[in-house]
């Protein structure tokens, strides 16, 4: 679990930095990070709730290149490392997105239900974790 919480932060700081709001300043970016952001927590609060770890690996790489490929260098992805401003931002789409689904914050069982919701409806973020 160590692991995918380290994967999760990570692919949470790989945007870029450099735009002039919070976030990546591309959709692209800014939906999948989101995505693991919203995994993440469920899978952190639902103890029936696993993360898909090899699918996870390959999406924070796929995000990489696509940045790389995008102009950024991997310095202006690793400035995006220091931006507490941009973790803050994450976690508070990642929080209004799960509230709008259903989840308490003083409701575990809650955060399973938007799991399991997640990953019967496909979403990016369903596709992160797997319901045991």
């Amino acid at each position: 679990m160590r692991i995918f919480a380290a994967a999760v932060f990570a692919a949470l700081l790989a945007a870029p930095a450099g735009a002039e709001s919070l976030g990546s300043g591309d959709d692209y970016i800014d939906d999948r990070l989101l995505a693991a952001a919203i995994s993440d927590e469920i899978r952190k609060r639902c103890d029936s709730i696993s993360p898909r770890i090899i699918r996870f690996y390959f999406e924070v790489r796929s995000l990489k290149r696509y940045a790389n490929e995008q102009g950024f260098s991997d310095e202006e992805i690793s400035e995006f490392l220091d931006s507490e401003e941009n973790i803050e931002y994450f976690e508070g789409l990642r929080d209004a997105y799960l509230e709008s689904k259903g989840a308490v914050p003083d409701d575990d069982e809650s955060y399973c239900a938007v799991g399991r919701g997640e990953i019967d409806q496909g979403t990016l973020a369903g596709s992160l974790i797997w319901s045991r």
